[in-house]
């Protein structure tokens, strides 16, 4: 590195979220066990967005460097990084995520492949189609134990959407999916699919708006699989 007088140092206006290392360094800390307003992203996401950034296309990665591009080398960096910390990651908290994350995480948890524990809080009501992402890059979550999804609007086609995933992850012991818009038709879905969650011990929907017809349907399933399977469904008081 080239040492330069103060007098001939330039201020660096470029927009944080625009500076290449900055975005390195974010992409860096999506390996963490908690992220807040962003997903970690795939190696191969990462580049094909940088790519596109380069071609000047409006869903793409535009990554600004002060003297030269080191975009190639942003790109390797990142993906050694992901690729040591991914596997190791055993729990993933995210808050705060707007769709378009959301789908990111959704394309990012083939990776996780350790993962036991996944929550996400207070992100931004679910789409059908981002369940449906999500509920796919579940499936490859071979040892998940707990999943949760709170103070996060999920409707009836999305709880559906998860409760397919559940059936593949027959690992889960534990389900929480709280202070929602969950109604009858989203519990039912998931009654289904608790029959078949051999390992589960505890629900917790609390805070949705399931009435009469969807606890039936909750507690026929519970009876269906074991005595011991502790659930909640109303807020208590």
């Amino acid at each position: 590195m080239q040492a330069r007088p103060a007098n001939k140092l330039k201020l660096n206006d470029t927009p944080y979220f625009l500076r290449g290392w900055c975005i390195a360094e974010v992409q860096w800390t999506g390996t963490r066990k908690k992220v807040d307003g962003f997903a970690p992203m795939s190696p191969s996401d990462f580049r094909a967005r940088v790519e596109r950034g380069e071609q000047g296309l409006a869903d793409g990665l535009f990554l600004k460097f002060t003297h030269r591009s080191d975009a190639e080398l942003v790109m390797q960096l990142q993906e050694k990084v992901w690729v040591e910390h991914a596997v190791k990651r055993t729990e993933l908290g995210a808050m705060r995520l707007p769709q378009s994350e959301l789908l990111v995480l959704a394309d990012a948890l083939q990776h996780f492949v350790n993962l036991r524990r996944l929550v996400l809080q207070q992100c931004q009501s679910f789409a059908k189609d981002g369940a449906a992402a999500l509920a796919h890059g579940m499936t490859f979550l071979r040892y998940i134990e707990d999943f949760g999804v709170q103070e996060t609007e999920i409707d009836d086609d999305c709880v559906a959407a998860l409760a397919q995933a559940f059936r593949a992850c027959s690992s889960l012991t534990r389900i929480w999916l709280t202070r929602s818009r969950i109604g009858d038709a989203g519990a039912a879905a998931l009654g289904a699919a608790f029959v078949d969650c051999k390992n589960l011990v505890d629900f917790d929907l609390s805070g949705n708006n399931i009435g009469d017809v969807g606890t039936a349907a909750l507690d026929a399933a519970r009876q269906q699989t074991r005595k011991n399977l502790q659930r909640r469904i109303r807020e208590a008081g």
